[in-house]
This record gives structure tokens, C-alpha cells and sequence, in this order.
């Protein structure tokens, strides 16, 4: 597979084996690779993604002070592209003017993770800033009874309503190897 239009930093790749009969992504291996300035492609940062919102900055090298198109990838569905303008005064000792952030709302975990790509958009085609997965609250429960004719408990997970399915593993049965 080709990979897309990277900017200059340096990015972690993973591959992943995809088997529809299975619970999820395996994953094959992981290798970090250094990408040298290239003057012409945008350059940025994807600070952060959570249950809460995706944020950062992007920037074009060929034009600094003006914003820049982004687009936000959830699940390898393509998003709306938008103007990348937020307020960063962070970026005043890199960039002329303050106005390339964005912060854009995440969508409720469906699954139990969001797997979010975000690409600046440039006159050479999209450029990847960055990849990063939205993991959901982990389960918790209790176990609270266990005797040897039954077992009793609960699991939630925190902020969602839908139940969660629970396995029981026993080990140890008398007269088995």
C-alpha cells in the first residue's frame, strides 16, 4: 500500500491485520519513520484526541499567516473539510499570526475506540498530520458473591447505558487435566 503525503516530523506506522470473523484489529507491527522538511507541504501538530474533543494546529509554510483547510477522519470516513483558525498564542514564536487551531467535538464511542486522522489540505493533496485511536472508559465492576453454586455481581461502563456482557472462567475443575 502507498502511504499518503506525510508532513515533516516524525510519525509512528502500524500495521494492522483485519479478519471480519474476529473482535477486532491485530496488530502486525510498528516502526517509526523520520520525514525531513519539505518547505512546501503543510506542517502541524495533532495534540490530542479524546472522548472529549480532537485538537491542534496546522500551518502552510508558503503562506504562514493565513489559516488552513483541515479535515478530521473518523474510522477512515472521511469529514467536512474546515478553516483551522482557533486562537493558539502558543504558535506567535513560529508563525506570524495566532489563527491555526482547531478543537473539534468527538463523536460518541460507538465501539469501544475511535480510530481519528487528521489531514491539512494543500494544493498537492491532502497531507497527514497525524493518526491517533479514542479509547472509551474501561469496564468496572464488582464480583460480590461466589460460593460453589453460584456467582454474583455487576459491570458497567462509566457514562454508557447499555449493558455489558460478562464471561466466567473457571479453572481447576477436580477430575480434569
Amino acid at each position: 500500500k502507498t502511504l499518503p503525503r506525510l508532513s515533516a516530523c516524525t510519525h509512528t506506522i502500524s500495521l494492522y491485520a483485519i479478519d471480519t470473523g474476529s473482535a477486532g484489529p491485530t496488530l502486525v507491527g510498528t516502526k517509526t519513520l523520520a520525514v525531513a522538511t519539505d518547505a512546501g507541504l503543510p506542517f502541524g501538530s495533532f495534540d490530542e484526541a479524546t472522548s472529549s474533543g480532537i485538537y491542534g494546529w496546522a500551518a502552510d509554510p508558503m503562506e504562514p499567516a493565513a489559516p488552513v483547510m483541515v479535515r478530521v477522519d473518523i474510522n477512515g470516513q472521511p469529514g467536512a473539510p474546515f478553516t483551522a483558525d482557533a486562537a493558539r498564542p502558543d504558535l506567535l514564536t513560529i508563525l506570524p499570526t495566532a489563527a491555526h487551531g482547531f478543537a473539534v467535538v468527538a463523536p460518541p464511542l460507538s465501539g469501544s475506540s475511535l480510530h481519528v486522522d487528521v489531514w491539512v489540505m494543500s494544493s498537492a493533496g491532502p497531507v497527514l498530520l497525524g493518526t491517533r485511536t479514542i479509547t472509551g472508559p474501561a469496564p468496572l465492576g464488582s464480583l460480590d458473591v461466589l460460593n460453589r453454586s453460584e456467582i454474583c455481581g455487576w459491570a458497567a461502563v462509566p457514562g454508557r447505558a447499555q449493558a455489558v456482557q460478562v464471561t466466567v472462567s473457571i479453572t481447576g475443575r477436580v477430575g480434569q487435566n
